[in-house]
């Protein structure tokens, strides 16, 4: 598309793509949402569910995660695991972190999907969210109020950000040149899923 010279316009991370334009949220902000909602609440032992093959996305959202040190939180890599990004590997996963005599208080997914696997795994195995887990997600997806409870979430405004692209879109094609890149904010959706450390 660069090579036709016509106008284009990528909905995520340009990851290295030859100069473009992006439209893209601001997964640092939410990472930092995340971990200042948990240690707001008073959890210090935080697990953290990543994804292998790790996204742009998903490594900002851990950098943003990890540079809060107001509460003076430090990442324990032996209380993170990485799923593919899916429910059913959330479920998997959840295990190696709920298993262990040290488990975490609180886990922040990257993901609602993954999530969602971890809080059904914790439940049917006798875990009590939020009374003996917090847990927190990222996206806001259409699930994430449907479940039960309710998934507090980092929301990431989908439709918000397809409507930034195709305006950006359209000011390229009036011959306008527009910032190359837009970021848009990110917000902390508080619901049932997580609560104060006891």
């Amino acid at each position: 598309m660069a090579r036709q010279d016509r106008p284009w316009v990528i909905l995520g991370y340009p990851a290295g793509i030859a100069p473009c334009y992006s439209v893209y949220a601001d997964d640092f902000q939410g990472g930092q949402l995340a971990a200042e909602h948990l240690l707001s609440l008073g959890h210090r032992r935080i697990g953290l569910v990543n994804a292998n093959p790790c996204p742009s996305a998903f490594a900002e959202r851990v950098r943003g995660y990890t540079q809060v040190k107001s509460f003076g939180l430090s990442l324990d890599k032996k209380l993170e695991v990485r799923g593919d990004m899916t429910y059913e590997s959330g479920y998997q996963v959840a295990p190696r972190l709920l298993q262990r005599a040290d488990r975490p208080t609180a886990i922040f997914s990257l993901n609602d999907r993954m999530a969602m696997g971890l809080l059904d795994w914790a439940q049917e195995n006798d875990l009590s969210v939020p009374a003996d887990l917090s847990l927190i997600g990222f996206d806001d997806i259409p699930q994430a109020r449907e479940n039960f409870p309710p998934l507090t979430t980092i929301r990431q405004p989908a439709v918000e950000m397809g409507l930034e692209a195709v305006n950006l879109l359209m000011r390229l094609l009036d011959g306008e040149r527009p910032p190359s890149r837009i970021v848009t904010a990110t917000e902390l959706i508080q619901r049932q899923t997580t609560a104060p450390l006891d």
